[in-house]
């Protein structure tokens, strides 16, 4: 079942078909005196540990070889995210790699510059709405941001890394603006070594001080979830993207 032949707000996964949904239910254990939650929790550190290397996991749209049954639905996988908006989000997060926009601090104040950043653009409206993560029920972490990978483990890097979408001509003008964004500094053989590293991940924050400075907070991540790189930036997230996608070295990453 391609994504493609459904509008988006439509396509809901069936259980067991999310990497990390097989994941779970093939190595569970029935056995185990731990509480379900504590066993799941246990289990997604795993995943997220694993060999990225291995096609295990790595399946496209059709139905895998092993579905759960309506008990690990039930025990498993539904207790732990029962929404159908996650889900469908978790869903097109393992096939396309886009900038991952999480919002970590929640005042109602704040949610006029929240929308500026999200709904001025089409890049989350439109084209990668499940690339936002803006809900207070389930986001809502303070510093302590990367408590996401509980939920949503997708986050930490893209299983289909084929998927790809074009840089828009407004690219070059957003170089000579940004020269003068304040940014983290590093010592050149660490800028060095960015070079060199599989970068999994790009995470823009919008935390108590990028509501305050105005600056989101960029992350670049390796497929361990190690932090190699970091920045504050005075733009959208949109334009962001932009600027990943041509590796600009405007952004220190």
């Amino acid at each position: 079942m391609a994504g493609d032949e459904f509008p988006l707000w439509e396509m809901i996964p069936p259980w067991g078909t999310l990497p990390i949904e097989q994941y779970l239910i093939k190595n569970w254990n029935h056995f185990s005196i731990d509480a379900p939650s504590q066993q799941r929790q246990r289990l997604i550190q795993r995943f997220l540990e694993r060999d990225k290397t291995t096609e295990e996991f790595l399946f496209s749209d059709e139905l895998p070889p092993r579905m759960p049954t309506s008990e690990e639905i039930g025990l498993i996988l539904h207790p732990w995210r029962s929404d159908d908006v996650i889900r469908r989000k978790a869903y097109y997060l393992t096939k396309d790699s886009v900038l991952v926009f999480l919002r970590t601090h929640y005042d109602p104040e704040d949610d006029g510059k929240m929308n500026e950043w999200v709904y001025e653009t089409d890049l989350f409206e439109e084209n990668s709405w499940w690339a936002c993560l803006n809900d207070p029920r389930l986001f809502n972490f303070g510093s302590d941001w990367q408590r996401v990978y509980e939920i949503m483990p997708e986050v930490a890097g893209f299983v289909d890394r084929t998927q790809r979408f074009a840089p828009s001509r407004g690219l070059h003008c957003l170089r000579a603006s940004l020269k003068e964004e304040k940014r983290i500094k590093k010592p050149e053989e660490s800028e060095n070594r960015l070079r060199d590293i599989n970068i999994a991940a790009y995470i823009v924050i919008a935390d108590q001080e990028a509501f305050q400075s105005g600056l989101l907070r960029l992350l670049c991540l390796d497929d361990r979830q190690n932090i190699i790189g970091e920045v504050r930036v005075d733009r959208k997230p949109a334009e962001i993207t932009e600027l990943i996608l041509q590796r600009d070295p405007i952004l220190g990453l």
